[in-house]
């Protein structure tokens, strides 16, 4: 007899052994940048690729799997798929901080993270 593993989580099925660790790993991508910050952060998708580009490089600079934070999915909606990402809270800060300091939005999200961190150094 051949037994299997199937885990869900969320809207995501993974089976067989590997898949069981690939579960354990998505567990922790809890946003879609299509809710937190397209629209919110960047207003246009190009702003975002750029940010997310950058945010690529930070973490392979600091050798830090890129996996683990970013994974591409995909979504449908009114008979329509399309490309979302999945991030951690690591990924979401710093896409939220990396887009060009022109946009206003990504301006407060880079004053609040000043803000945060001179708090903590004061304590």
């Amino acid at each position: 007899m051949k037994t299997s593993i199937v885990v869900s989580y969320g809207s995501q099925t993974f089976s067989g052994p590997a898949s069981f660790l690939d579960a354990v790993d998505y567990a922790h991508l809890v946003y879609y940048a299509s809710e937190s910050l397209i629209g919110s952060v960047y207003n246009d998708l190009a702003a975002f690729e750029e940010a997310l580009e950058r945010t690529y490089r930070i973490l392979e600079a600091a050798q830090v799997p890129v996996h683990y934070h970013i994974r591409t999915a995909f979504r449908g909606t009114n008979h329509k798929i399309y490309r979302d990402w999945k991030l951690s809270k690591l990924a979401n800060y710093l896409l939220s901080i990396n887009g060009h300091p022109d946009n206003g939005n990504v301006a407060l999200q880079q004053l609040k993270a000043f803000s945060i961190l001179n708090q903590k150094r004061k304590t």
